[in-house]
């Protein structure tokens, strides 16, 4: 028999308690997909440029056509805080759940990862809408 398929809020709630994977799988995904992320973040914030997506939003004047768009100044910079708060939230949810030392720890820093992450989003909805 088949299972329901999955929705997004199925999706989001595994993100909430720790995941199912041991050491190795901490390291691939809390570290090695992690840190590209984060370093992206970082040079976003640094060079104040970033490629990233090119949204088609309503009630706003359209951007040029393309798939990817460069960002620069103040909303490269908030990219920039969307990268980090990304990196940083799936840093402590597969890396910091899965150590013992750190598992105690490991909400504290997904919840600080989920403010710095709605911060960069509204910044950016900021600079790009207004």
């Amino acid at each position: 028999m088949r299972s329901a398929p999955r929705n997004v809020f199925d999706i989001a709630s595994d993100l909430d308690g720790p995941p199912d994977s041991g050491r190795p799988e901490a390291w691939v995904w809390g570290v090695g997909v992690v840190l590209p992320i984060a370093i992206y973040g970082v040079v976003c914030l640094v060079t104040q440029r970033a490629w990233f997506i090119n949204p088609q939003l309503k009630g706003v004047p359209p951007f040029p056509p393309g798939l990817f768009r460069l960002w620069v100044g103040r909303p490269a910079m908030a990219l920039g805080v969307v990268f980090i708060g990304v990196g940083a939230f799936a840093h402590f949810h597969w890396f910091w759940s899965n150590m013992p030392r750190l598992s105690r720890y490991y909400q504290v820093g997904k919840l600080l990862a989920c403010i710095v992450l709605i911060g960069g989003i509204a910044w950016w909805l900021c600079e790009t809408t207004l």
